[in-house]
């Protein structure tokens, strides 16, 4: 019975008698099978880095141009303390006004809590996008100050002069 069903199968391939180039042959589509599976997941995993690689190639920009390119953007600015701040618990949004570094003035919108660190920031950098002249943030950025900047060096513990 297992050798008639070995002669069938080789049958199948080109009709000769022959169980061992049967043998092969099943190999060899095996093999194949193995590439075209592997040649699909490489395409998969190309094509997963290219779309990530492609979504962290957001641009930096200023306000102004944001508006005109209607497309998610990063905006590095500061907020102005001097204006109210507000979060909406409800419809869980905090909104700030912000000035670019070329003193463009936008107010900001982002769905989520406030980010920690907010109150000490120097600087933020906002990812969203810009419609009807609020700027959508999908993410903020905050740019504390370092606790080793502004220091007199001379004061340093590890920076004692010898008398």
């Amino acid at each position: 019975m297992l050798a008639e069903e070995l002669n069938r199968i080789v049958r199948l391939f080109d009709g000769s008698s022959s169980v061992r180039s049967a043998k092969q042959k099943i190999i060899i589509t095996i093999m194949q099978t193995r590439y075209i599976i592997g040649g699909i997941i490489a395409v998969v995993f190309v094509a997963i880095g290219f779309y990530a690689l492609n979504d962290s190639g957001i641009q930096y920009t200023d306000i102004k141009t944001a508006e005109v390119l209607n497309k998610k953007v990063q905006v590095k600015g500061k907020w102005l303390k001097e204006e109210p701040k507000s979060y909406d618990s409800k419809a869980n949004v905090f909104t700030f006004l912000m000035e670019d570094d070329a003193h463009n003035k936008v107010k900001v919108e982002y769905t989520g809590a406030q980010p920690n660190n907010f109150e000490l920031a120097e600087s933020v950098v906002v990812k969203g996008k810009m419609e009807n002249g609020v700027f959508h943030a999908s993410d903020i950025l905050t740019k504390c100050p370092s606790k080793y900047e502004g220091s007199d060096p001379n004061l340093h513990p590890g920076n004692k002069k010898s008398i």
